[in-house]
């Protein structure tokens, strides 16, 4: 690899006559190491700001170059290939985004067969991608204009409405469980598999269903199923942008790459990698036995989860009759609570018109042994012979022949 010198004069005015970005990406750099050397050597470089002057057709001044130090550093070495190199840099991938360019993805050549049927369930799911894909088509060409207009400076009025990503999301990417996650270039070939699955499942026993709409397809055999659905691989990047809140950017991008995902009914998903290249037909034994793999594991499943079912249904109704049985003890408890007080209560009144009566009778002796009695005792008398048999008649209680036993009953 070639080697070049610069000097800090002459990379003094080459930051200033280009942006970073497209400097650092000439002399094989990124754009850090770019301003580390400029910090190094003291030399000023224009910000984001500076060339946005001057797209706007503003004039703007030059930060003037200082004095070096004394032991500073006045050159720099930057690798320069003789040939361009295969591999893009960073800037060159950064530039390629703002520019509205496709990322890099391993290219899949697919055509469908002619007079090609589809199944009852892939058929409507085929006729939405077909929209979809029509619709993302149409926003990558608003948005490459839309591009093309900002990178000339003039105002952009018209921002196209981003519906959905189709190179780094997949067209029903945004979903939670999607039956195809792909890009525009392979979910033709995705639906081609999801087709050719649901059919030949058909002839070996299952059933295929959809519960909800956008969800995995169900391969049904019995009470047991296995889920399916067909995945693009994603590949992520970190590129630098020029918003200084958000100095770096994760961005996913479609490999090309195809899996089968066939997951349990207790949701373990297990991935098989499919080869373009490779007709189906020779990859179909390897996924009909990966999809008996997986039923055999939901049947496994089905039978731990029925026997969790039956001894939770075992378990409740032990509970409930504890709850029953501590319930009529509370109850039981309350009646016994109640007797012993009303008993209490009685026992109470005819001590009190027991006293009452004695009472009576000791004023009545003495009179009739000559006492002297008040004027109107006769009228106090039958006052208190009242009170005394009102208490009475209050102690009397019928017995409750159903909650007491014989020997209970109150002795007469």
């Amino acid at each position: 690899m070639a080697k070049q010198r610069l000097y800090r004069e002459e990379l003094y005015d080459l930051v200033w006559a280009e942006e970073m970005l497209v400097l650092a990406s000439r002399y094989q750099l990124s754009e850090e190491q770019l301003i580390g050397h400029c910090r190094e050597m003291r030399i000023p470089f224009p910000t984001e700001s500076y060339w946005k002057a001057l797209r706007q057709g503003k004039k703007m001044k030059r930060t003037p170059l200082p004095d070096p130090k004394l032991g500073q550093v006045l050159s720099v070495e930057t690798p320069l290939d003789a040939e361009p190199s295969a591999k893009k840099s960073l800037s060159e991938r950064l530039r390629a985004v703002i520019d509205g360019a496709q990322p890099e993805q391993s290219g899949l050549t697919f055509k469908l067969p002619r007079a090609y049927r589809w199944h009852r369930l892939i058929k409507p799911i085929h006729d939405d991608l077909q929209r979809l894909a029509e619709q993302a088509r149409q926003y990558k060409i608003e948005r490459d204009r839309a591009a093309k207009v900002a990178r000339h400076g003039t105002k952009n009025n018209h921002r196209p409405q981003l519906i959905f990503n189709p190179e780094h999301n997949g067209v029903l990417g945004n979903e939670k469980n999607p039956i195809v996650r792909a890009s525009l270039g392979t979910y033709e070939y995705a639906l081609f598999v999801v087709n050719e699955v649901c059919v030949r499942a058909d002839a070996i026993g299952f059933v295929p269903k959809i519960n909800r709409p956008r969800s995995r397809i169900e391969l049904h055999r019995g009470e047991t199923y296995v889920q399916i659905r067909v995945l693009e691989k994603r590949r992520a990047e970190r590129i630098r942008t020029n918003s200084k809140i958000l100095p770096y950017s994760r961005t996913l991008y479609a490999t090309g790459k195809i899996e089968l995902g066939i997951a349990d009914q207790g949701s373990r998903e297990t991935r098989f990698l499919l080869e373009p290249e490779i007709a189906l037909d020779t990859q179909w034994r390897a996924i009909i036995d990966l999809i008996e793999t997986c039923y055999a594991r939901s049947v496994e499943l089905k039978m731990e989860h029925d026997e969790w079912r039956k001894r939770y249904a075992e378990e409740e109704a032990r509970r409930q009759e504890e709850i029953r049985r501590q319930q009529k003890l509370r109850e039981e408890a309350v009646a016994e609570s109640k007797r012993r007080d009303q008993l209490l209560e009685e026992a109470e009144i005819w001590n009190r018109v027991s006293i009452l009566r004695r009472y009576l009778a000791e004023l009545d002796a003495r009179r009739d042994a000559g006492g002297e009695i008040s004027p109107n005792h006769e009228q106090w008398r039958e006052w208190a012979e009242s009170v005394a048999n009102h208490l009475d008649s209050k102690r009397v209680v019928q017995p409750n022949l159903n909650a007491c036993s014989r020997s209970d009953s109150p002795q007469k």
